[in-house]
């Protein structure tokens, strides 16, 4: 029974660079966790979010349908659909010359001008 109880001693070499680096594994262990809880807690966010925008979504749709039903029936809808969207802008080379051989930008310049004038004059 004397030999049961018997305490060894274990001797470590280089004891303080095991320390360091069962120390540095330890640090990185609980960072991994510390990442890991704050991944889990941004899911959880997530998902209320995600839930909250549904249930928002939802209640919006609800609100355009009650909407559509109040509001009276007119063909204001046909008409949008028919459109085929604004007319592109067109490059100024392209733009039409009138009778007199100037675009619509120089004749906007010129009344521009002319009013720039009128300003002057009143202005003293």
């Amino acid at each position: 029974m004397a030999d049961d109880k018997e305490l060894f001693y274990v001797g470590v070499r280089e004891a303080s660079e095991v320390r360091r680096a069962v120390l540095e594994a330890s640090k990185r262990t609980i960072k991994s966790l510390q990442m890991h809880e704050r991944f889990k807690d941004t899911r959880q966010e997530k998902a209320l979010q995600t839930a909250k925008l549904r249930s928002i979504l939802l209640e919006l749709d609800e609100l355009i349908t009650r909407l559509d039903e109040e509001l009276p029936k007119t063909k204001l809808k046909e008409r949008v659909r028919t459109a085929k969207g604004p007319a592109p802008l067109r490059p100024l080379e392209t733009m039409r010359r009138d009778a007199g051989g100037t675009t619509e930008l120089e004749r906007l310049e010129l009344s521009l001008n002319a009013i720039e004038d009128k300003l002057k004059k009143i202005s003293g």
